[in-house]
């Protein structure tokens, strides 16, 4: 028995809802009812001139005198096309509404030929172009499936058979079936149910019809509207707006939305997250190659399907993704940080004018101008460490798009290499489009990382069957900027290394089936769910098996080209595309999506404004406002700014009252209107050294104050003592060594950065010490090094953080993505947020101590370890605080800590034995989906014994299981939140608070 789409639970909420709105489920007018028309061509006009249809003698088909007895599928005849007469069965239909579907069918004998279908008066046109038969002597049957746009509320409609070959074609039995709706198929699995009012729908269709009108669509901030989001469990107010940017994603009524939740709200731990058609991302292989790039640390949307209501209609299986939020990037164990774009609102404001016949795609310098943005810009703006940390980020954008830095300054390698290997491998380049391009800045490495995202579509797919290896370049050519900057990165042999083996991996065969095998019953599950109602959908494993082929054997031309950059030689030669008559017919509107302003500085009340233009006509600057549309401040006189020449910037400054300036207000030079750009509350983006290469370039390795001596690939620090008052930068590819004895004091902001493991060999008797007597260092950090680091009996005293030029670290000793062992090691007197901070990495911290800390003292991000026999005392807030990470904490002892003695957070699970916490404001903290189980453990004297809470939305309740465990002289022993529970030798404790995190976060 099929399931409701609506659970039962929510018809009383449905009925609710329905008095809230005042309004009923809005429909679209009355359609007419299907209709079918047929020709087997076996009959003809009494004229002899005319094909008759089967079932309306009212229509009749062309070319009967292209019908033979040579060939027929069905009864004795067929129609003949060949080069010299290509077309037939020719029909005009008349009053077709829009919105209708249409499924048009032939059947074929021989190689090439198409349906087509037009509607003039609209300028619509669809083509079915790809033959199913490769044998011609065989006859295939050819389907068109397609619906009429919603532009005039009737069409005339126009089909035909087309032979776009060189041989001859048999066609017969045509069919063509026209129907109002389409009965999709119901999902016994629990839908995602969007409920509007009327006006909110009918704004809906107002902004699907203007993107019809356009051709494609081109969202405001206008066209957000109220709603409710209703799962299996709750019911969410929301705002959303219809997304995408072809018109595949408004076809019928199976629109794409963009849906944010409001509050607290979260659904699967998103508040950002669109729902589109499944066949916008060719079904399940988008979500394939999302798991994939997962399990290899390579950021992705996260990606599923689910069946969606609309006001109680089923509209059938749809796709969800993730927005670009910083739910993103914490969900994949990375730190929050900026996600950047290159902004192309004047990319498809061009593709608008070019389907009008207004101008040329390419005489319009859509990616030059196309300016560097961040998601979520209000908040960015808002922080600044968020906004010093996308300063950053937008130079390292801005060096990538002119190519003017190799690929490993800007870009974190290892990420990149699996990326692009993987568009090859799994065909996914459509991602690789300059405007589907996203990038996080991990302010870690103080680098670039791409975000899998949009890898698939008709046009992507068969980019991809076209180059098998997209970084390979050994023949000469003219590129367009956009494709030459993707080009530039693999001039870098260190990038092209990972890049080539990442290939040789990934396209085994063997590898191929491992990974279709890992996810083979999700796969099949999925697929099954789209082929219920796209059954012309299908998992691409043949077609990824056979590119994989033409990689193995395209390979060997991509080591020559390694091997011809390590010897200093071009791969191969290319010119740039240079356009020298870039059009200067546009409309002036237009200049908004040429024209960047920045705020580039602020003194007092004024800021002075940078403009960028390259609209290729001149205009005149005449004030600011708080909106596009009211002049607030006017500029007098008027700033002149002349026309950009061939797609060159146009760039002047001027200075203005700060308060009044939202947008800039630009007018024509013989015109009485005026138009808006919203100004960018940062500086232009520039090509300046980010932190990380500044400190490349000016503090070159080796650095003989520090070094003394280097043999092959092991490094040997400086016996004794030695005062640094300088950075000190480690690349990759070594060990480094630190004998007993040794000390190292830096003063003056100096700092120790290795991206090589570093083994630090001290003695009970003569301990390592790394100090700073002036407390300024900027910290010792260890990152993403290839092998363990171990450090024993060696001393940290008086470090303070990374904090760089804008590139800022929490922790005085900080290990990311690199596995470390600390045995009777101490941390003391830290001056900065975290005394060991450890990233990303598998870890053992044993028989150490930390004393008179700052704030934390221990704080791991993402990792997996061991703390064991660790004395912590005198901490300033947390002992230990740990998120997203699995540990084991074992005859630990914990004094004094203002915080909390041992947190879990972010999905933690924590196993703790033999602990004493005492004396501490809380003993054990579990928040936000976190598991801690307990084991002989005591926790005496603390404000609080255990503490349970959900901090962030997107998370959930908390766990404590606790087992022989003593709660002693506490002031309150347990504050549980509603939702989380504890278990207590078997006793369940639930949680009856409420908000329990605004007790120790507000």
């Amino acid at each position: 028995m099929k399931q409701p789409l609506l659970p039962k639970a929510f018809a009383a909420t449905l009925l609710l809802t329905a008095i809230l709105f005042n309004a009923c489920v809005y429909q679209p007018k009355g359609l007419k009812e299907t209709f079918v028309l047929a020709t087997d061509v076996e009959q003809i006009t009494v004229d002899g001139k005319k094909i008759l249809a089967n079932s309306d003698s009212n229509y009749h088909f062309s070319a009967a005198a292209l019908r033979t007895m040579e060939e027929a599928h069905s009864g004795s005849y067929s129609v003949m096309l060949t080069p010299k007469h290509p077309y037939a069965l020719s029909v005009i239909l008349s009053d077709v509404f829009q919105d209708s579907y249409i499924e048009a069918r032939v059947w074929k004998k021989g190689s090439e030929a198409s349906i087509v279908a037009a509607i003039n008066e609209v300028g619509f046109y669809k083509r079915h172009y790809k033959n199913q038969n490769e044998n011609p002597n065989e006859w295939e049957e050819l389907i068109l499936n397609f619906y009429v746009p919603p532009i005039n509320p009737y069409n005339e409609l126009k089909l035909f058979l087309w032979n776009f070959g060189q041989d001859t074609v048999y066609l017969d039995d045509f069919s063509i079936s026209i129907k109002k709706s389409i009965e999709r198929p119901e999902y016994k699995e629990t839908a995602f149910h969007i409920e509007l009012d009327t006006s909110d729908y009918l704004k809906l269709m107002k902004t699907r019809k203007r993107a019809f009108s356009a051709g494609v669509l081109q969202s405001k901030d206008s066209d957000w509207i109220k709603g409710f989001i209703i799962d299996s469990l709750h019911i969410m107010k929301a705002k959303m707006r219809l997304k995408g940017d072809w018109l595949d994603h408004l076809h019928g009524d199976k629109w794409s939305f963009r849906i944010k939740l409001k509050k607290a709200n979260t659904w699967k731990h998103m508040k950002v997250f669109s729902f589109q058609n499944p066949l916008a991302r060719l079904g399940v292989n988008e979500w394939l190659w999302h798991e994939f790039l997962f399990s290899h640390s390579v950021l992705a949307t996260r990606y599923g399907f689910s069946p969606m209501t609309l006001n109680g209609r089923n509209l059938g299986i749809y796709a969800w993704e993730e927005h670009f939020a910083k739910q993103l990037i914490e969900s994949q164990d990375k730190r929050e940080g900026p996600i950047l774009r290159f902004v192309e609102n004047a990319l498809w404001d061009t593709r608008v004018l070019n389907a009008e016949g207004k101008m040329n795609l390419k005489k319009t310098a859509v990616f030059e101008s196309a300016p560097i943005m961040p998601f979520g810009a209000s908040k960015i703006a808002e922080s600044p460490v968020l906004s010093n940390q996308y300063i950053i980020a937008q130079n390292l954008m801005l060096q990538y798009k002119e190519r003017k830095k190799p690929a490993s300054d800007i870009f974190n390698l290892k990420a990149l290499s699996v990326f692009y290997a993987s568009t090859d491998v799994f065909l996914a380049k459509h991602s690789l489009i300059w405007h589907n391009q996203r990038f996080y800045y991990n302010p870690v490495l103080c680098k670039l990382e791409p975000i899998a995202y949009d890898g698939y579509s008709d046009i992507g797919l068969e980019m991809a069957r076209n180059k098998s290896i997209y970084g390979l370049y050994d023949q000469a050519g003219t590129e367009t900027p956009s494709f030459a900057m993707m080009r530039a990165l693999f001039e870098d042999t260190a990038l092209l290394r990972l890049y080539y083996n990442d290939l040789k991996i990934m396209s085994q065969e063997h590898y191929i089936d491992s990974v279709f095998a890992a996810y083979h019953d999700k796969t099949q599950y999925y697929d099954s769910l789209i082929q219920m109602e796209f059954p012309e959908s299908h998992f691409f494993a043949n077609e990824i098996k056979e590119n994989a082929k033409r990689i193995r054997k395209d390979l060997p031309r991509l080591e020559s080209q390694y091997h011809k950059l390590l010897e200093g030689q071009s791969t191969a030669t290319f010119e740039l595309y240079q356009q020298k008559d870039f059009d200067s017919i546009l409309p002036f509107s237009f200049a908004k999506n040429l024209v960047n302003v920045y705020k580039q500085k602020i003194a007092g009340d004024s800021c002075m404004l940078l403009i960028e233009s390259y609209f290729p006509e001149e205009f005149y600057l005449i004030g600011t406002g708080l909106t596009a549309k009211r002049l607030n401040q006017a500029i007098s006189p008027a700033i002149q700014l002349s026309a950009s020449k061939n797609g060159l910037p146009v760039r002047d400054s001027v200075w203005i009252i700060n308060d009044a300036a939202s947008y800039l207000l630009y007018a024509p030079k013989d015109g009485y209107e005026y138009f808006g750009k919203e100004i960018n509350p940062w500086p232009a983006p520039n090509l300046k050294n980010s932190p990380f290469q500044d400190l490349q370039q000016n503090y070159p390795f080796p650095d003989t104050n520090i070094f003394a001596e280097i043999d092959g690939r092991k490094i040997f620090v400086k016996e004794g003592f030695t005062q640094i008052n300088k950075p000190v930068f480690v690349p990759k590819g070594y060990e480094v060594i630190f004998t007993k004895g040794t000390h190292l004091d830096f003063i003056q902001q100096a700092m120790f950065i290795s991206e090589s493991p570093v083994f630090m060999h001290g003695t009970q008797e003569q301990e390592i010490f790394i100090s700073s007597s002036d407390s300024s260092s900027n910290g010792f950090l260890v990152m993403q090094a290839d092998k363990k680091s171990k450090l024993q009996h060696a001393q940290f005293k008086d470090l303070n953080t990374l904090n760089y030029n804008g590139w800022t670290l929490t922790g005085a000793v900080s290990f990311y993505e690199s596995d470390v062992v600390i045995e009777q090691c101490g941390f003391i007197q830290n001056h900065c947020e975290d005394a060991l901070n450890i990233i990303r990495s598998n870890f053992v911290v044993k028989n150490s101590y930390f004393s008179k800390i700052f704030a934390d003292a221990f704080d791991s991000d993402f990792s997996k370890g061991l703390v064991e026999s660790t004395r912590f005392s005198d901490i300033g807030n947390d002992a230990i605080d740990f998120s997203g990470s699995n540990i084991l904490i074992n005859n630990t002892r914990i004094n004094r800590a203002m915080d909390k003695g041992i947190s879990g957070g972010e999905g933690s699970t924590l196993s703790i034995k033999n602990t004493l916490i005492t004396n501490s404001n809380i003993g054990l903290a579990s928040k936000d989906l976190s598991e801690l189980s307990v084991d002989s453990t005591t926790v005496d004297s603390c404000v609080y014994g255990i503490v349970l809470l959900q901090k962030k939305p997107e998370y959930g309740p908390a766990k404590m299981v606790l087992n022989n465990c003593i709660i002693e002289h506490t002031e309150t022993e347990m504050l549980i939140e509603k939702g989380s529970e504890v278990f207590r030798n078997k006793k369940h404790i639930k949680g009856e608070l409420k908000n329990v995190a605004s007790y120790f976060y507000e």
